[in-house]
């Protein structure tokens, strides 16, 4: 069973992506679309760093997923939609193995993310989502904080491996009373607003530090 970090936020990623589907999408705009989402999901459990025995339920999410579009789609008769997502399934699946291959190494991302542990499903996993949509690399389970000693273990670690990184400061947070860490050209503390204006503002900064 894959972490409950991992599956929240490929849940979020498979609903949003089949919602936004419009329902007059040609079969090549479907097939598009949904072959790029099994290519997400691999980058999101490489980017949350998801264990290999994630790959049996995210095969099994996909396919669900891929069940709802044929139940939306099906006063189509153009494109043989059955057929085309049977065929869906199957390159999907093939896809996906490649989580199976996924190892918790200490490859350089773009990002680390710093988060507390109540901040993780409501706030991080949805901002992680949005930043791996834009291909943009996330370091995400390792940053999951509970203590300032490890917050301040976090920003060093974090630094010294990758790109840039932030430290969401929510109200939770700020309840724990910590003196945050300081702020430097590649270390920001972010207090999330919408995630959609958050993840833009993270993206701009990402694509300047990477000029």
């Amino acid at each position: 069973m894959p972490t409950h970090g991992y599956r929240h936020a490929a849940t979020l990623l498979l609903t949003n992506s089949v919602r936004l589907l419009p329902a007059d999408a040609s079969p090549a705009l479907v097939s598009e679309a949904l072959l790029r989402l099994a290519r997400d999901l691999v980058d999101l459990a490489s980017d949350t760093r998801a264990s290999a025995d994630a790959l049996e339920w995210t095969v099994d999410a996909y396919s669900s997923a891929l069940d709802r579009v044929q139940v939306s789609f099906s006063h189509r008769t153009d494109g043989d939609f059955p057929k085309l997502l049977d065929t869906l399934k199957t390159r999907g699946a093939e896809i996906l193995e490649a989580i199976a291959h996924i190892r918790n190494d200490d490859t350089p991302r773009d990002l680390f993310m710093m988060y507390l542990p109540e901040d993780r499903l409501p706030i991080a996993a949805p901002l992680a989502i949005e930043l791996t949509k834009r291909r943009f690399t996330i370091a995400f389970s390792d940053f999951e904080i509970s203590t300032h000693e490890e917050m301040l273990a976090a920003v060093e670690h974090g630094l010294a491996r990758h790109l840039a990184g932030i430290l969401l400061v929510t109200p939770a947070f700020d309840r724990r009373g910590w003196a945050a860490p300081l702020r430097t050209s590649h270390f920001r503390l972010l207090r999330p607003d919408a995630i959609q204006a958050t993840a833009d503002n993270v993206a701009a900064w990402l694509r300047a530090l990477r000029m």
